[in-house]
């Protein structure tokens, strides 16, 4: 508590220069610390020179771009995938029998002569030619029929009902030779159905089979080898096999998708060339070819100029985060105003927790650097959230753990192992973002023993995740020491919580559970004080000290707090003890019969703010002094407020109520309840159960009318809780008792 007032006094004396000192502390504390990390080493290596200096590979990496070059090579080996496709069959088999269904219907149609004539002019014949096909008609309207026309009439009636075809038709045709084309014009009505339906047949019966793109020929040979065998179509064998021929595709479609798994298969089976630690990429006095440049270029050793710019851009991060500092804790430079002390303890808080973090972290990078492998994953950030967020708040706790990983990127920025550089940082991201969510849900998280194994339960179900998001293999020594690490994190944090917490919170918190258990020992001068000057209200306090550390126990909340809070918060009647009926020895007349009721309210009241200002001249901690001005609202002085009624004179009620504020903590808001009911079953005329739960319902029904409960965050549910913890307190306290014989 002394560090804590001198470190108020140091505040308070130096105003906004404070807030500009730790600020500038802490901005030229990260930069020592990570100036080493950051600042770039050059070195001079030309291709086809010799080398001035041996150079060794300081870890071992990985040479991905020979790992690449061999996982294309195994690529390149997996042949394509073909697939079997039934819609190759179908697709064909549908074309034909469009193509034989259009044949047909040009078979069947009755022509004319004049539609001769028309398809020859459409067909540019020459007028000759026109004249002599005319000659041969009787008139133009002479009706024709299919099997009355010549060759070369038939072809030129298909031909110009084929423009009106669709283009897959055109297509066909076009790939058809005369005689296959041909067959199909020439052929009876009984021979065009039966082979029609045959080379379907055939067709279907070649596609039903799997046919590679370079064995199309041999299906051919199959084709000549069935037509043989069918005996009756052996005339038309040439011109059928001519006809099926441009309708045999491949069966066997390319399945990139396939191909491509076999080739990723194929590659991620390759091993990964490496580059061992401690292995010579060059040599000093030997040439640098191609290949040691590239394994130069692949350690960082050509390009100085992205070591500068991570430089330059790391101080700029730690410039931009001093003002950022600078602008949360001024309330946006407004450099007039006065920084709160709330603010200014905050800044404290957060440079002595951020710079401490950053010096661990670099401590492990240098482990790392010497060997300690993975030594980065033992760096405790979930302490930040848990040590720093309850004495700032949640959004300097944020902005905090987004900074510290940024810094952080640059200090473990190893371009010679991205994976031991990122991984940190993203296990870093996760414990800090759990521990912030945790802290956030403190409602209902309550205590420490809840609270431990919730964090060490979230933490765990993040590495298995984690390993597996990085592809590490468990089953691997490097995978094991990983998942080791961030265990011995997890536990670690864990210790070190525990045992810094306390001396944490006595540092920068005067109500810590240290200075709590200090101001319980009934021994301090201001219980003294009470016992002595006002007997009676220090035994109540008491009394509502038991009661409401249960109660609020019972709902989860700080019943040390609670519990000491309630030992002092009636200090104030130690002015005027007298005043107060539990203090007024028998056979003494009440002083309030001498006043008049207002001014019986005033000194009544009154004891609320004369406590506040004994608490501020011994220092006790602004929690308990928060509950002593709280722990009686804004409620009315009844007794008096209706005794000046019954005077017949106006009367103004608010003169007649507590200054405030209402309660603003579930602590304080159950010592309110707590002190009302201790007060008012003294009253009881028998302590029967059902008179006690009368009494107790009636004073918290009483207090939720008046409106006292509405700027603390007590639910009902937790209301009926401290109802019944209540309700066993003061019976336990007024519990029958057996008359001994006289």
């Amino acid at each position: 508590m002394a560090m804590n007032r001198r470190l108020e006094r140091l505040q308070a004396k130096m105003g906004l220069s404070y807030q500009i000192m730790v600020g500038l502390i802490l901005a030229l504390w990260l930069l020592l610390l990570g100036y080493s990390s950051v600042q770039p080493r050059t070195y001079n290596f030309t291709l086809n020179r010799v080398a001035d200096i041996t150079v060794r590979a300081p870890k071992t990496v990985e040479d991905s771009e020979r790992t690449e070059e061999l996982r294309q090579h195994a690529r390149s080996r997996v042949s394509d995938v073909r697939l079997y496709s039934p819609e190759v069959k179908n697709q064909q088999v549908d074309l034909l029998n469009q193509y034989f269904a259009f044949v047909k219907s040009v078979r069947q149609k009755d022509y004319r002569a004049s539609d001769l004539e028309a398809a020859a002019r459409a067909q540019a014949w020459s007028d000759t030619d026109i004249e002599t096909l005319k000659a041969s008609f009787t008139s133009t309207s002479q009706r024709l029929y299919w099997t009355q026309l010549t060759e070369a009439e038939r072809l030129l009636l298909y031909n110009q009902s084929l423009k009106q075809g669709s283009v897959a038709l055109m297509s066909l045709n076009e790939s058809l030779p005369d005689n296959a084309r041909n067959l199909w014009l020439s052929v009876d009505d009984k021979q065009f159905e039966s082979m029609s339906t045959y080379v379907v047949d055939l067709l279907s019966q070649t596609l039903s089979q799997e046919i590679e793109p370079a064995n199309t020929t041999a299906n051919l040979s199959k084709l000549r080898a069935s037509l043989r065998e069918a005996g009756q179509y052996s005339q038309y064998q040439s011109a059928l096999v001519d006809f099926i021929q441009p309708l045999i595709v491949p069966t066997l479609v390319y399945n990139q998708e396939e191909t491509n798994r076999l080739k990723e298969e194929a590659a991620a089976a390759v091993q990964p060339a490496y580059i061992l630690q401690g292995q010579i990429i060059v040599q000093e006095g030997h040439v640098i070819d191609s290949t040691v440049l590239r394994q130069l270029k692949l350690f960082g050793y050509l390009d100085a100029s992205v070591g500068r710019y991570n430089a330059y851009i790391f101080y700029g991060l730690i410039i931009a985060h001093f003002f950022l500092l600078l602008g949360l804790n001024t309330q946006g430079f407004r450099f007039k105003q006065a920084p709160s002390a709330k603010r200014q303890m905050a800044m404290t808080i957060y440079a002595l927790a951020f710079g401490g973090l950053f010096a661990v972290l670099k401590a492990l990078e240098v482990l790392q650097v010497g060997g300690f492998a993975w030594a980065t994953l033992l760096l405790p950030i979930s302490l930040w959230p848990l040590l720093v967020v309850p004495k700032t708040s949640m959004r300097d706790g944020l902005i905090g753990l987004v900074s510290f990983n940024v810094m952080a990127l640059f200090v473990l920025s190893d371009i010679f192992n991205i994976l031991e550089s990122l991984m940190p940082l993203v296990f870093y991201c996760f414990t800090g973002l759990i521990g912030m969510i945790l802290v956030n849900a403190k409602v209902w998280l309550g205590r420490k023993r809840r609270f431990v194994p919730a964090y060490i339960g979230l933490q765990l179900l993040t590495i298995l995740p984690l390993l597996l998001g990085f592809n590490m293999d468990l089953t691997t020594f490097q995978g094991r020491r990983m998942a080791g690490l961030m265990l011995a994190n997890i536990l670690m944090t864990i210790i070190f919580y525990l045992s810094l917490s306390p001396y944490w919170e006595r540092l920068f918190n005067p109500s810590a559970e240290l200075s709590l258990q200090q101001l319980a020992n009934l021994n301090h001068p201001l219980l003294k004080d009470l016992i002595e000057k006002a007997p009676g209200t220090y035994h109540h306090s008491m009394m509502v000290a038991n009661l409401s550390a249960n109660a609020v126990e019972a709902i989860g909340g700080d019943s040390l707090l609670t519990r000491v809070a309630s030992y002092y918060h009636d200090v104030g009647k130690t002015l005027h003890p007298l005043f107060f009926v539990e203090n007024l020895p028998a056979g003494v007349e009440n002083p309030h019969k001498m006043i008049k009721p207002i001014e019986s309210a005033q000194i009544i009241t009154d004891h609320v703010t004369a406590g506040v200002k004994i608490m501020e001249a011994h220092d006790l901690p602004a929690s308990i002094q928060d509950i002593c001005w709280q722990h009686h609202g804004t409620t009315l002085v009844q007794y008096f407020y209706y005794q000046a009624q019954q005077e017949g004179h106006p009367v103004n009620q608010a003169d007649f109520r507590y200054p405030g504020p209402k309660p603003r903590t579930k602590e304080a808001a159950v010592i309110m309840i707590a002190d009302s009911v201790e007060a008012a079953s003294r009253s009881l005329k028998e302590y029967s159960q059902a008179s006690i739960e009368g009494l107790v319902g009636a004073i918290i029904q009483g207090k939720v009318a008046d409106d006292q409960f509405s700027e603390c965050d007590l639910t009902v549910n937790e209301l009926k809780i401290v109802q019944a913890s209540l309700i066993q307190g003061v019976a336990s306290m007024y519990h029958t008792r057996i008359e001994y014989p006289k």
